[in-house]
């Protein structure tokens, strides 16, 4: 059976000025993963060896290497090597068949007496956004795999399970959802190397869209390096068939699985 792992995690940020909610993630064939560490971390340690112990370097002396986190990025080194490595990641990945996702709601767009749990609202919608949108793809099973740590994340993962449950109940074969599409959930932490590129790629894709230094714009062209491999990819103002942040995605029609009910052809905000 071959499976497809989706590594999800949270993304807060802003859109022309509007606070976002979002899910982020990374998906891969679950035998490439492997491949995919053994290439990139013999190269990430080497940027890391020439960094420490200068140009004569040769990647012979094993460092602890930093997990890659978005807003943390290689904190105790300078730009320069941050940019190396992020492109030692990605010359990887794009030897590989993978793709990413971003499904958010804009937070002021619930209504007002929502506000005080927006966010778990959000993420919830989100859930069952990216549940729709595996379930529909001529794609096999997939496992969904997130940070352990991330708790709001969680507890709407969990959610979405419990809604799952209740449909295998009433009959899985009498559903509109393929739920042969969904193998299951598990945890993983964040030195998980899925979920370290769920995390940078989505942060520099959220830099591409409100970047505003040398540096941002910089992260924002190894999100373009990927821009045309996004299964979604937009932020939705809730009860507004016309107003939505959409970038590039490779699944045209998924704007019908939104829980919003935002049409394939709904403008861009």
């Amino acid at each position: 059976m071959r499976t497809k792992i989706l590594f999800l995690d949270e993304q807060e940020g802003r859109v022309n000025g509007e606070k976002f909610t979002a899910i982020v993630g990374f998906r891969a064939w679950a035998h490439d993963l492997h491949e995919i560490k053994a290439l990139f971390y013999p190269a990430y340690n080497q940027v890391i060896d020439t960094a420490i112990r200068g140009e004569d370097a040769k990647g012979n002396y094993i460092h602890r290497l930093p997990n890659i986190h978005g807003s943390e990025l290689l904190s105790d080194f300078p730009d320069e090597i941050k940019f190396q490595v992020l492109e030692k990641l990605c010359s990887v990945l794009k030897e590989f068949d993978v793709d990413f996702l971003r499904i958010g709601y804009f937070d002021r767009s619930f209504p007002y007496e929502m506000q005080h749990s927006a966010r778990d609202q959000i993420l919830d919608l989100c859930v069952t956004s990216t549940a729709f949108a595996i379930s529909d793809e001529k794609e096999p099973n997939h496992v969904l795999v997130s940070e352990f740590d991330k708790e709001s994340l969680r507890r709407n993962l969990d959610k979405t399970l419990q809604k799952l449950s209740t449909i295998y109940a009433g009959g899985a074969e009498s559903s509109s959802i393929n739920l042969k599409n969904l193998t299951g959930h598990y945890y993983a932490t964040k030195s998980e190397i899925g979920c370290q590129i769920a995390d940078i790629i989505n942060y520099c894709c959220l830099k591409k869209s409100n970047g505003t230094t040398d540096f941002s714009n910089q992260l924002a062209k190894y999100y373009d390096m990927f821009s045309e491999d996004y299964i979604a990819n937009q932020v939705i103002w809730i009860n507004n068939r016309d107003r939505i942040f959409q970038m590039p995605q490779k699944n045209p029609t998924f704007n019908r699985h939104s829980p919003s009910g935002l049409p394939s052809d709904a403008k861009i905000a």
